[in-house]
């Protein structure tokens, strides 16, 4: 694995890309933007909406002949939206590039909601469609939000960051996104989707080639905006939801604050995330399936009430969050967050180096098997590139994997344990722990390792 060739280009969009001499290309476009910077209650939902929108209707383009134009040349194409990053990427035949770089680029800085920027008053046609594609959306968001993973997910970054910024909600919301108006979108677009927030991405390209078709097809995208946009502040909190019915499972999330991209303790923390691990009770079992990590031996093999446990980490240009969430039966909500605190607490004691060797080729084998596939090898680059300006090969990446010692491991425990945690209690809530209560045990049990 080779370093990605990286050009800048003029206006300040940055082109990467690695060859592997395949015949199959993929090419991404990325842009700096995510629900994190929808501040105002207006906007709530805006980057779930155009990730709905992407690669149909454009500028120049409709939705019927974008969609006619994708088949006929036999793409594949998708989005993604996240917390600050939107993706659209497009795979094809290496000889389309050219093909492939004018729709990623049209899709992503032309869709046709741009030409109502300014407040300029739209057509009937474009509300309508914007409607119906809000509502449908709408309908979506809500089956979403049954999912008591997302609601956990959700839910802890509100209490982490206070409700702004990485706090802000990621998925639409049914009532709230069906009003939203499309010059409120676009105003957002020609806000964030300027040139200096954009990394397109290619794999198995000719590197000189997409930098071509790249710079004719972003030409017209606006070098960069004026505005300024907050940093994540990591506050810790909690947040409780009660159970939708009666007789609804118990859910637990326990999370501190964790490290950002260029942090130095990226990778211990990756790796303390990999010995953790986790699982489900009812998993089918093997050391792929984490039968060997710390949270499945301690818990799911001891606890036979506990159906659900995992360790997480997200990380972020400026911050981070690292915790465990857990799910048992009805009426198992205060003893479950007993658990999972003890486990938070105990995260980085007793490691064995079997267990640390373990993690680690865990990590590196994770990576390596995650590059070989071009549109994540392509995710890969665009995403580094995007926060840090530069691409780290894995081979690189591996070495710094294997390095990784016990000490490392309990230090960024340690470290993360020192912040004020962020807790979210789902389920049945009478005579759970306070946050108080959570709190105090966490310092507790820190001060007399």
């Amino acid at each position: 694995f080779s370093p990605a060739q990286i050009t800048t280009l003029p206006s300040g969009l940055r082109v990467a890309s690695s060859d592997a001499a395949g015949r199959v290309a993929s090419v991404s476009l990325f842009v700096d933007a995510g629900s994190r910077y929808e501040s105002s209650p207006a906007l709530s939902g805006t980057s779930h909406l155009l990730e709905k929108l992407a690669f149909t209707s454009t500028a120049t383009r409709s939705k019927f002949r974008m969609l006619r134009d994708i088949e006929a040349s036999g793409l594949a194409v998708s989005a993604a939206a996240s917390r600050e990053c939107m993706a659209y990427s497009v795979e094809g035949m290496r000889g389309q590039v050219g093909a492939m770089a004018e729709i990623v680029v049209e899709a992503a800085t032309r869709p046709a909601l741009m030409n109502y920027a300014g407040g300029v008053v739209e057509t009937d046609f474009a509300r309508a469609e914007l409607r119906a594609d809000a509502a449908e959306l709408g309908e979506a968001a809500a089956e979403l939000m049954k999912d008591p993973n997302m609601v956990l997910m959700e839910s802890v970054h509100a209490a982490a960051y206070g409700g702004s910024t990485l706090g802000l909600p990621l998925p639409a919301v049914k009532g709230k996104i069906e009003k939203i108006e499309p010059a409120t979108v676009a105003d957002y677009l020609s806000a964030l989707y300027t040139a200096d927030r954009m990394v397109v991405s290619g794999v198995n390209v000719d590197h000189d080639e997409l930098v071509a078709a790249v710079t004719a097809s972003a030409a017209d995208v606006p070098r960069s905006s004026s505005l300024g946009f907050p940093k994540a502040t990591y506050v810790g909190g909690e947040v409780r939801v009660p159970a939708a019915e009666v007789g609804a499972g118990s859910h637990v999330a326990l999370a501190f604050e964790g490290v950002a991209w260029e942090d130095p303790d990226v990778i211990p923390v990756c790796v303390l995330n990999s010995l953790l691990g986790g699982g489900g009770s009812f998993s089918a079992g093997g050391p792929g399936k984490g039968m060997y990590t710390k949270l499945y031996t301690e818990v799911l093999n001891r606890h036979g009430w506990v159906q659900n446990v995992a360790a997480f980490n997200c990380i972020y240009s400026d911050s981070g969050l690292f915790g465990i969430t857990a799910s048992a039966g009805p009426g198992e909500l205060a003893q479950l967050a007993d658990l999972v605190v003890e486990q938070a607490n105990n995260m980085a004691k007793g490691l064995s180096a079997e267990q640390v060797s373990r993690a680690k080729n865990m990590t590196a084998s994770a990576l390596v098997m995650h590059l070989e596939s071009r549109s994540l090898m392509s995710e890969d680059i665009g995403r580094q590139v995007l926060s840090s300006g530069k691409h780290i090969p894995a081979d690189e990446l591996v070495q710094k994997i294997q390095a990784v010692s016990v000490k490392d491991l309990q230090r960024v425990a340690s470290r993360m344990l020192a912040s004020k945690p962020s807790l979210v209690l789902y389920g049945d809530l009478i005579n759970t722990p306070t946050f108080q209560h959570v709190e105090s045990s966490v310092v507790s049990k820190k001060l007399s390792q």
